[in-house]
């Protein structure tokens, strides 16, 4: 099956903006540049994104932010296997190991941590988190 993915402009700005805000993924969003957004939906309506990107043979999840009204019902974890849905390459994102809201996310949707925690030039402490 072959994978539609749905274009960058459906993402609303304010989204976008606020994301950029959040202290879990500021310096992370890159409001300025054009980058893919897959968008996270309640219904029809868009309540956040994730910036997925392929690089060499896997898909790398960057920033993923769902406005805070709508988190903890499972919408990020829909999306990203929806994104993901037939696709066959490996698939990665670091998250915090504190950050129980998005690691529950990656589980639901497949994904699997590695054991080790690696600290980042910023001092964030993360664990990867595979899907294969």
């Amino acid at each position: 099956m072959k994978i539609i993915r749905i274009a960058n402009g459906n993402i609303p700005k304010y989204i976008i903006e606020l994301a950029d805000k959040d202290p879990e993924i500021t310096g992370y969003v890159h409001p300025e540049k054009d980058i893919f957004r897959y968008p996270i939906k309640d219904g029809e309506k868009v309540v956040g994104f994730f910036s997925p990107r392929k690089e060499d043979k896997e898909w790398r999840v960057g920033a993923i932010f769902v406005l805070p009204e709508y988190r903890g019902k499972g919408l990020s974890s829909k999306a990203l296997k929806e994104f993901f849905y037939g696709d066959n390459l490996p698939a990665y994102a670091h998250v915090g190991i504190d950050n129980f809201g998005s690691q529950k996310a990656f589980e639901r949707a497949g994904f699997f941590p590695e054991d080790s925690v690696r600290i980042d030039e910023d001092g964030w402490e993360n664990k990867k988190w595979n899907k294969t």
